[in-house]
């Protein structure tokens, strides 16, 4: 085929999908009408994959619509061929489903759909279900997804953990629509998947939870919070990452604003813990549930650890603990906090581990653009500056940005810029004051 031979089927989804879109503009409706005409003709697997990749593309293009209705039935028929065909047309088909011009045509084919759910293939079942969820947001097929319902709640128990976990998915998505009376039947399964033995499984459940509304779903999520917070200290990393992560998003339901408070001193205790990915977790957590009014004060009193864990031998957790402390930072209630914190942060630009000296140039860099922290960047100028001479090149470029990041925000003098700098350093730090205080050029 001339046209998919364009594409190269090694390449991701995303960027095939990108490239038939780009050829499918350049060549318009004349492309479309020979792919169409062309289509029943391909019988080899690769060039059915093409096409529907280059269907999916185009079907978003309102101009080409008309011409790609023609389309639906084929996409239809190549469900009857191979797996990853069956899979790519399902696929096909939910991206289709979103575009109002192919509704009708796409609503006679929601019980193929269900009937694939059956297949004996998992990862067909799966793009059933992922199709399926996608209809299902659609509130134009609402009618034929509650019958469907009933099947995805039979998958929830199915042998094959992708299978479970697509189910999962599935009930994610139809729980956030019209379909609350149906969805609530399935909450003990999804409960009892919370302790699956798949970790995969687990997190799909997690975010299940966290993805059902509070206000149809309050009782039932509000009996899950002892197992959420016993899976804190999940075995598995993936499956602790994924626990505090639902936390975190209930934290943002005022429905559990108790429940997230009584937790909250736990969060705060895994940040201790001797596995990495545990105390990562905890951080992003804290930081998601600062910026909730409600538990302020709770997290307030672990803004020391935060700063402790600036100095983590671990790049991910100190990371975690950057983007908590300034994310922290930009709370007004922990103003307080923050001030009292900045003296031991400018203390880890002394750390040995450049690491350690990075993420303290990071932090003083998100603190120093809010201008009530003004006063205290500019008694750090001097030492800041020390860093543009710093053995290790990224320290020296996290130094560079740092001061032009707060001199976007505070007054300065150029004579403190250049203190006590080398010819080099002092090059650079004249370079931040013309990019950020032209004015002061020249004084």
């Amino acid at each position: 085929m001339l046209l998919l031979g364009t594409i190269d089927l090694g390449l991701p989804i995303s960027w095939q999908r990108t490239e038939v879109t780009r050829i499918g503009k350049k060549r318009g409706k004349r492309a479309v009408h020979r792919v169409l005409e062309m289509l029943s003709e391909l019988s080899e697997e690769c060039e059915r994959l093409g096409a529907l990749e280059y269907l999916a593309a185009l079907g978003v293009q309102t101009e080409l619509q008309q011409q790609l209705r023609a389309a639906i039935p084929i996409v239809v028929e190549w469900m009857k061929d191979s797996d990853s065909v069956r899979e790519a047309a399902l696929q096909c088909l939910s991206g289709l489903g979103e575009q109002a011009e192919f509704q009708q045509e796409i609503r006679a084919e929601i019980p193929m759909v269900v009937e694939w759910l059956k297949d004996s293939d998992s990862t067909v079942c799966w793009a059933a279900l992922q199709c399926l969820s996608g209809l299902g947001a659609q509130a134009e097929f609402q009618q034929e997804i509650r019958a469907a319902i009933p099947m995805v709640v039979e998958w929830l128990n199915d042998s094959d953990s992708d299978v479970r976990g697509a189910a999962l998915q599935c009930v994610s998505v139809l729980g956030a629509q019209e379909f609350q009376q149906e969805i609530r039947a399935t909450f003990p399964l999804v409960v009892k998947s919370l302790k699956d033995s798949d970790s995969t499984v687990c997190r799909a459940a997690f975010q299940c939870i966290s993805c059902l509304r509070a206000q149809e779903f309050q009782q039932e999520i509000r009996a899950t919070f002892p197992l959420v917070v016993q899976s804190l200290n999940h075995r598995d990393r993936t499956v602790c990452q994924a626990a505090f992560q639902c936390l975190s998003g209930l934290g943002a339901q005022a429905e559990f604003q108790q429940e997230i408070q009584a937790a909250i001193p736990m969060v705060v205790k895994w940040l201790n813990d001797s596995n990495s990915f545990v105390r990562e977790a905890a951080l992003q957590c804290l930081s998601g549930l600062g910026a909730q009014a409600e538990f302020q004060q709770e997290v307030r009193e672990a803004i020391p650890m935060v700063v402790e864990l600036l100095k983590d031998s671990w790049a991910h957790v100190n990371q975690a603990a950057i983007e908590c402390f300034t994310g922290l930072g930009a709370q007004a209630e922990f103003q307080p906090e923050m001030q009292a914190a900045i003296p031991t942060v400018v203390e880890l630009l002394k750390a040995p581990e450049p690491y350690a000296r990075m993420g303290a140039l990071e932090c003083l860099s998100g603190l120093g653009q809010q201008a009530e922290f003004q006063q205290e960047m500019q008694e750090a100028i001097t030492i800041l500056v020390e860093f543009l001479k710093d053995s290790d090149k990224y320290v020296c470029a996290a130094a560079f940005n740092c001061l032009s990041d707060i001199g976007a925000s505070a007054e300065f003098r150029q004579e403190r810029w250049l203190a006590s700098t080398s010819p080099i350093s002092e090059h650079k730090a004249s370079i931040s004051v013309v990019i950020l205080r032209p004015t002061e050029v020249g004084l």
